[in-house]
């Protein structure tokens, strides 16, 4: 192993191309990679690419190349901040980068992948953090200072640092396949609904469309206060623990009410039990989580609303569907009238979804717990290789991997 400078390692930082619209469509227009096209697992999304007019004969030097890495200069938000790398693996040559990111074209004594994995380790560990700056709303890399003030401690031999990067290599596409799995099963349980349900079901006009004030109870919770938190005691969930939550994935739990202060509330308006429904009214609007267990916890007014359903009409996990459903498709009439864009109480109750009779309701729920066992299963996996894959990282740029 040995320290290096950040900057020695790259040998040149060329500037994004961004050219001119196309206005005449017989020339060939040429694909440009923006920040909108940056995957946070350091990938590349081709899906969205946008095409200019630039003279590709004059701005050869600017195609990227494959191994070259991309950074972000501009963009990044309080939650994400700039300087998010990708790795251009394309055989095709004909694609550039915009003004807001760069290209890092290595010295030819280190391994690109190798190098790549360092910059998302440096990203990771918030170095790329001290070399932000914030002008007219927008966040920017003070990319130089990065460089050249950033020492790093990496393998000193080529080929060392191949074997390190194809370790690497290897968890990430374990990664990249269980979160294709979790994917595929997911659209599993999406099938099997329409498939029961659906607009093209033949029964489906036998399913009476009924307002949610009709098959249960809509409620908010009471008002906490900043001075009710505690260090620890009964977890308090917003919009972002529900949504972890809606995807069976861990929470950090962050916020707390202390055990009197959650009794004073269950004793005044009650609290969720399991079957209950929690409904992302802000923000991201109809993750819903189903309450699963009975441990205690409460919940953020006006983020999450609380649906109780009448068990002996619905079954939760049909509705967890068909609600999310119904709220994706009637969004914007859902959130209209209101100052910003929030799903009120009132809007969901008057929300309508077919209700099946509930054996039908309790064959779908079983499909969907088969599968979702299978889904935790992988969704295990899934946590495990991203640990390991944080543990290889550190090891890969402490001296201790190879």
């Amino acid at each position: 192993m040995e320290w290096v400078k950040l900057g020695d390692v790259v040998e040149f930082v060329l500037s994004g191309e961004w050219g001119k619209e196309v206005t005449d469509l017989t020339k060939t227009a040429s694909p440009v990679i923006r920040t909108t096209n940056f995957n946070n697992d350091g990938t590349i999304d081709y899906k969205d690419i946008v095409y200019r007019d630039i003279d590709l004969e004059k701005k050869q030097d600017k195609l990227i190349k494959k191994g070259d890495i991309l950074i972000e200069k501009s963009g990044g938000s309080p939650n994400q901040p700039v300087g998010r790398v990708v790795y251009f693996e394309a055989e095709d040559s004909k694609f550039f980068n915009n003004n807001f990111t760069s290209i890092l074209r290595l010295n030819s004594d280190y391994h690109s992948k190798y190098i790549f994995y360092l910059f998302r380790y440096l990203y990771k560990i918030g170095v790329v953090n001290k070399f932000q700056n914030k002008t007219t709303g927008i966040i920017n890399l003070k990319l130089k200072d990065y460089l050249q003030q950033t020492n790093i401690l990496i393998y000193k031999d080529k080929e060392e640092q191949k074997v390190c990067s194809e370790s690497l290599d290897l968890i990430f596409d374990i990664i990249t396949t269980r979160k294709a799995q979790i994917a595929a099963l997911d659209e599993l349980v999406q099938s099997v609904f329409y498939d029961m349900f659906g607009e093209n079901n033949k029964y489906r006009k036998n399913f009476p469309l009924t307002p949610l004030n009709k098959i249960g109870i809509v409620r908010s919770s009471r008002r906490v206060f900043k001075a009710d938190y505690v260090e620890d005691g009964v977890p308090f969930y917003r919009g972002k623990e529900i949504t972890e939550l809606s995807k069976n994935k861990n929470i950090e739990i962050e916020l707390f009410i202390s055990k009197d202060k959650y009794k004073e509330l269950r004793e005044i308006s009650g609290v969720p039990s399991v079957g209950d429904l929690m409904i992302t009214s802000v923000g991201t609007i109809g993750n819903i989580w189903i309450v699963n267990n009975k441990e205690s916890f409460y919940f953020k007014d006006g983020n999450i609303l609380w649906f109780l359903p009448d068990k002996n009409i619905c079954n939760s996990e049909y509705l967890k569907f068909s609600i999310e459903l119904a709220i994706k498709s009637k969004l914007k009439s859902l959130t209209s009238g209101t100052s910003y864009k929030a799903l009120t109480i009132s809007n969901l109750e008057n929300l309508e979804i077919p209700i099946p009779p509930l054996e039908l309701q309790e064959q779908f729920a079983a499909k969907v717990e088969e599968i979702e066992a299978q889904k935790a299963k992988l969704q295990t996996s899934l946590e495990e290789m991203e640990i390991l894959f944080d543990a290889l990282m550190q090891e890969a740029f402490n001296g201790n991997l190879g």
